[in-house]
């Protein structure tokens, strides 16, 4: 781990609010991108990015707050670590969702071809942010004997999220931060082959559903639960079932029509 890009005597750099930084912009200029191929001006997408990316923050520390409310009561956490690694992404998309849901009809938007174009743009993001993630040390996995496992060292790594150290674990970061940059690219690719508006969106919430369940059986940092499953798999598995709604309620009803790209891209 890096969990700084550089510290002076008054002044340090995280690498993980950097990188989050940057996957924040990447979301936002691939949505309006794409936008414009749906003739919505690009700076009109780049104005509303920013308001669901705040949201999206906002849902991603809620779910922090309520998952990790044990640990705060105790004070395993402290307001420190909160502020530097407290998010829990998949809280922040749900949330962001719900807002950019709004937002289309506040600004009468076309609500399924922007979402298809706005999820493509968030799963870049993701892959971004897990990489912050591994510079932090948060999101770790459990303890293993394979021959991927990373250690960590920096006290940092254990003071801020309890990361066991000289440990080999699951790299849980990189498998989603890799799995979050494959589907990005089959999202992009599948935008303009779209048979139906939704269709990009129902494929993230079916892949990425079933791939963060999964992989969440190889995560070791202590959240919150039910019935043996841990929060972000119930959340996976909603996931799931709504991209399975969204393809009965589009395709399944015999919907095979997606709204047209244009060629040329506005920039107005």
């Amino acid at each position: 781990m890096h969990p700084y890009l550089f510290t002076t005597e008054s002044l340090s750099l995280p690498t993980y609010g950097t990188l989050y930084l940057l996957a924040f912009l990447a979301s936002i200029f691939t949505i309006a991108h794409l936008s414009t191929r749906l003739g919505i001006p690009f700076w009109r997408m780049v104005d509303l990015g920013f308001m669901f990316a705040i949201a999206g923050e906002v849902g991603a520390r809620i779910t922090f707050l309520i998952t990790e409310w044990p640990r705060f009561q105790d004070g395993t956490i402290s307001l420190k670590q909160f502020f530097l690694a407290g998010r829990v992404v998949l809280g922040g998309v749900v949330v962001g969702t719900l807002f950019a849901m709004w937002l289309f009809h506040r600004y009468r938007l076309p609500v399924l071809p922007v979402c298809d174009a706005a999820i493509t743009g968030v799963t870049l993001g993701m892959g971004i942010g897990r990489m912050g993630c591994l510079m932090a040390g948060c999101c770790y996995g459990k303890p293993t004997d394979l021959w991927w496992g990373i250690t960590f060292t920096d006290p940092l790594a254990h003071a801020f999220s309890g990361t066991p150290l000289d440990v080999p674990l699951h790299p849980t970061q990189i498998l989603q931060a890799l799995d979050a940059f494959v589907l990005f690219a089959f999202l992009y690719w599948m935008f303009g082959r779209r048979r139906f508006d939704g269709q990009v969106l129902a494929l993230y919430f079916l892949l990425q559903g079933m791939s963060r369940f999964l992989v969440e059986f190889l995560r070791d940092d202590p959240r919150g639960g039910a019935a043996g499953f841990a929060t972000s798999q119930w959340i996976g598995l909603a996931m799931l079932a709504t991209g399975v709604l969204i393809f009965w309620m589009r395709w399944g009803r015999g919907v095979t029509q997606a709204t047209p790209l244009r060629l040329r891209k506005s920039r107005s």
